[in-house]
């Protein structure tokens, strides 16, 4: 009897040495946790046209577009980047549409709409974007923006009255992914459980 009061009284000794021991792994463990477990981020999809370099219009009047006008294409989507196997039909709210300058100013156009297609490792295989410069009775009439591109085949251009530019030249696609981010849920469990550890350790010394 008085061996088994000896070790029932060694018991609280030993699990306030555990704890102590152990606080510091627990912390590395937490740490390890919420760093695997980043939380959702938008990726952002930019799309920069080559110059124009194929102009029509009537004769003897200068072009609307210039040789330092392309075509810009930008969306954000929630999470990580796109796997889209087969095209995937975009539907973002902020998707834009345009012709970009010299200087970088654009212009959304009306009515944007498009989809891509993505191989296995999130990379652009294909696309198929179309805007109206001003839409009019639900269509683009003859002022059409578009860009589309895949096997092998590309095509940017711009349609405005008479005024006609474009390249058979692709552009490229840029995606900008922010760095992961811990989730708060997990930050804030693993606080709580470091929390009630020290506490426990206090009391036990206490």
């Amino acid at each position: 009897m008085t061996d088994l009061r000896v070790r029932a009284s060694r018991v609280p000794q030993i699990t306030l040495s555990f704890a102590k021991s152990h606080i510091w792994l627990a912390a590395l463990v937490c740490l390890l946790l919420t760093l695997s477990r980043p939380a959702s981020a938008d990726t952002l999809y930019i799309y920069i046209g080559d110059n124009f370099n194929d102009f029509q219009g009537p004769l003897g009047e200068p072009n609307d577009f210039t040789s330092t006008d392309h075509l810009f294409v930008s969306f954000t989507i929630a999470g990580p980047p796109l796997i889209c196997l087969t095209a995937c039909t975009i539907s973002a709210t902020d998707l834009c549409v345009g012709v970009q300058n010299q200087q970088g100013a654009h212009g959304c156009g009306d009515l944007a709409m498009g989809s891509l297609q993505t191989d296995s490792s999130g990379k652009i295989v294909a696309w198929d974007f179309t805007a109206c410069f001003f839409a009019r009775d639900g269509g683009c009439e003859d002022e059409l923006i578009f860009t589309n591109g895949g096997g092998g085949s590309f095509g940017d251009g711009a349609e405005f009255g008479e005024f006609i530019a474009g390249t058979h030249f692709p552009g490229a696609w840029f995606l900008n992914v922010p760095s992961p981010v811990p989730e708060p849920t997990t930050l804030l469990t693993c606080a709580s459980g470091l929390v009630f550890l020290a506490g426990a350790v206090r009391r036990r010394r206490n």
